[in-house]
């Protein structure tokens, strides 16, 4: 009853105010504060272990489709919830970031199959594997542009998710000069890529002085670096005035 192919499908047909057999009542449910809280922990908790798990790929497996269908649900939940909850959403954001935290987190830790797992393993699931990953990073990106319409709320707290992927950009960039760390301990190329488009939408959520806060307080010298460079693409294609 609680594996997540189970309670995932119930608490989407829940948010949407529908019953267990999937006919809509035509009302939206109304959750309280503390159903949400727990809703989006317990949504935290599925992205956390499932993203625990995706270090599988260091010991040569493959993502699995039943990791993409939580990721992907619990995607869909945080959309709903802001559609449908809004009001009672803004009561449970700490616990909302804790999840968006823990979602970027999970498509930061995702790689491609490596060559060797190519010869171990038939091509066809390699391959669906590369799409599963793929389909992850636009759920967030997806997700990233659901928050948009929440900037005001939520604009304080975005620098906190962009410092956890300035400290992935940094622990990539250790990995790259240090053999030791191996090429698994920073963000795979492809994925930095796909999830450009996420990161230049929370760049756009964030208030001059949120940026500013970023720069200043919360990111080292490396990281801010790094992340300045993510910035000038940022730049390119947006009217952000602030300075790295």
């Amino acid at each position: 009853l609680f594996h997540p192919n189970v309670v995932l499908p119930f608490w989407i047909r829940l948010v949407k105010g529908m019953g267990m057999d999937g006919s809509g009542s035509g009302g939206v449910m109304l959750l309280s504060r503390r159903e949400l809280g727990l809703l989006l922990s317990c949504c935290n908790t599925l992205v956390s272990s499932s993203s625990s798990s995706s270090s599988s790929r260091r010991e040569g497996q493959l993502i699995t489709t039943k990791n993409y269908d939580c990721y992907g649900q619990c995607c869909t939940i945080v959309t709903l919830l802001l559609k449908h909850n809004q009001s009672r959403v803004y009561n449970v954001i700490p616990t909302l970031v804790l999840l968006l935290r823990s979602l970027l987190s999970h498509v930061l830790k995702l790689s491609p199959p490596t060559n060797s797992k190519i010869k171990n393993n038939n091509n066809v699931e390699c391959l669906s594997a590369c799409e599963d990953m793929i389909v992850k990073i636009r759920h967030f990106n997806k997700l990233c542009e659901s928050l948009l319409s929440h900037k005001q709320v939520l604009q304080h707290y975005i620098p906190v998710i962009l410092s956890d992927y300035a400290m992935a950009l940094k622990r990539t960039s250790d990995a790259s000069t240090n053999i030791g760390m191996g090429a698994s301990s920073g963000i795979h190329p492809t994925v930095k890529k796909e999830v450009m488009a996420g990161i230049f939408v929370l760049i756009d959520i964030c208030g001059d002085n949120d940026m500013e806060r970023l720069n200043s307080i919360m990111l080292d010298k490396e990281s801010r670096m790094l992340f300045g460079l993510v910035y000038q693409n940022y730049k390119k294609v947006h009217e952000y005035k602030g300075q790295f």
